[in-house]
């Protein structure tokens, strides 16, 4: 990696594979001495629908629901920036060099305030991706943060259509690019 510190925004519609991808990621950059943390910004509003009796699952309606809750807590808390930015600051303590925060993130106003924010700060590089896989597309989009993912340009694309094989071949040259 080229920088002290990088924070990958990624994004991509559902069932696209960012989780696996992000995860597999983590595993051979953390292998390779890359400090790593994954954080998602509907991690605290899933918490939050769990306590309010939520089951876990998601169904289109339930997407479009927690899509609301994260609107309002992100409209009246500025939730999802505080907790990153936080983030930002706890792993910029850590002295263990190089850093990788990747951040689950769908909304392209969120995801622009976040690259705009950030952007200039010595030692840190924020990058955008979108993981792309064909079954995801045929997905219908519940709520906006699903339907506006093709809202802004990426960094990088990363297409999800072969085996998990073929994913880590595109991990390995996607960590030798940064």
């Amino acid at each position: 990696m080229n920088n002290d510190f990088i924070i990958l925004l990624a994004n991509g519609y559902p069932q696209s594979g960012k989780d696996t991808f992000v995860d597999a990621l983590h595993a051979l950059a953390s292998a390779n001495g890359i400090h790593c943390h994954k954080y998602s910004t509907v991690q605290t509003i899933k918490e939050m629908a769990r306590i309010l009796g939520w089951d876990g699952v998601k169904t289109p309606l339930v997407r479009a629901q927690l899509s609301e809750l994260k609107d309002y807590c992100t409209k009246k808390f500025d939730l999802s920036f505080r907790e990153i930015a936080q983030l930002i600051q706890d792993m910029d303590e850590i002295k263990t060099k190089p850093k990788l925060l990747s951040v689950m993130i769908r909304e392209p106003d969120e995801i622009e305030r976040l690259i705009y924010h950030y952007k200039g700060w010595k030692d840190l590089r924020v990058l955008t991706i979108e993981v792309k896989r064909n079954v995801s597309t045929k997905t219908i989009a519940s709520n906006h943060a699903d339907r506006d993912i093709g809202d802004i340009e990426y960094d990088y694309t990363i297409y999800n259509n072969g085996t998990i094989y073929d994913l880590t071949r595109t991990i390995v040259n996607f960590l030798e690019e940064l």
